[in-house]
């Protein structure tokens, strides 16, 4: 007989198909089975455990998909997670459009669908979710979108869209994100002119901006993202190097920075051998 604490909190990790009585478990609040080596298609099921914050069905141990969603799409999954904070479906093999239904889920804290086979755009009106903190949606190839105006109300920490169709300008109002720590972007379709309000995302520490179509060179306002770890502006032409090396030299946090194909020879040399922690560095220079 399950007992009531293990009806509140369950993680499972086995080889088999994910049985269609996990419905039994009526009062289940937390459902993690990431990493787990479940295969074939998520039961219908599922969606009868109503009370769900948190359901983890992600797995990254390879490429390869081995939970599927297709009988039973996205949006009849959600349909009756009236309660869920945190929705992970990472390289859960969906296959359709990512569907309107989750902005209505106004308890979403963390959604991420990386590696997931979407289609279509990504709804904007997910992005105004009023607790949304955490949106990746990565490695999708076919999956389009562009963002929306963004408030100062906004918690969003961490948005993520890495290798996928996403495309139009950097709105301005990117800078509003007062609590953004990571902003991937590496290999989407953006364009245009970066934004003066990137300086204004003083928590940032994840700046991948590398294999876009941005034009012009880094706003002068750069130079207060101080707290940067991480930082990719791969195939950015336009970059002025003495600006890039300017800046560079006050980032004392720096640990990987990708700047391939950027032209910028030897100019930036002299703000690397002034910084102290060149030994966790990692540069790339492709000609």
């Amino acid at each position: 007989m399950v007992s009531n604490a293990m009806r509140k909190q369950i993680i499972i990790s086995i080889f088999s198909r994910i049985l269609s009585t996990i419905s039994r478990l009526h009062n289940l609040t937390f459902l993690n089975l990431s990493g787990s080596v479940f295969v074939g298609e998520i039961p219908s099921e599922i969606t009868q455990l109503s009370k769900l914050s948190i359901l983890d069905l992600s797995f990254r141990g390879a490429n390869d998909m081995i939970l599927e969603l297709h009988d039973l799409s996205l949006a009849k999954l959600v349909q009756n997670l009236t309660y869920i904070t945190h929705l992970h479906l990472d390289y859960v093999d969906i296959s359709s459009h990512v569907p309107l239904i989750l902005s209505n889920i106004t308890s979403l804290e963390s959604i991420t669908l990386d590696g997931c086979n979407l289609l279509g755009d990504f709804p904007t009106s997910l992005f105004q979710l009023s607790k949304l903190e955490v949106v990746s949606s990565c490695c999708n190839p076919y999956l389009g979108g562009f963002f929306p105006e963004f408030h100062s109300s906004s918690p969003i920490r961490i948005l993520s869209f890495e290798k996928t169709q996403f495309a139009g300008p950097l709105p301005p109002s990117i800078g509003n994100l007062g609590s953004l720590e990571a902003l991937d972007l590496w290999a989407c379709q953006f364009h245009g002119e970066l934004p003066s309000s990137l300086g204004n995302l003083s928590r940032l520490t994840i700046l991948h901006l590398g294999h876009n179509q941005f034009s012009g060179d880094l706003p002068s306002s750069i130079t207060n993202l101080t707290g940067l770890t991480a930082l990719t502006l791969s195939h950015l032409m336009s970059v002025n190097p003495r600006t890039l090396s300017s800046w560079m030299f006050k980032i004392k946090s720096l640990e990987k920075v990708g700047l391939s194909n950027m032209n910028l020879g030897n100019e930036i040399l002299p703000a690397l051998a002034n910084h102290t922690d060149l030994d966790i560095w990692i540069l790339v220079i492709i000609r």
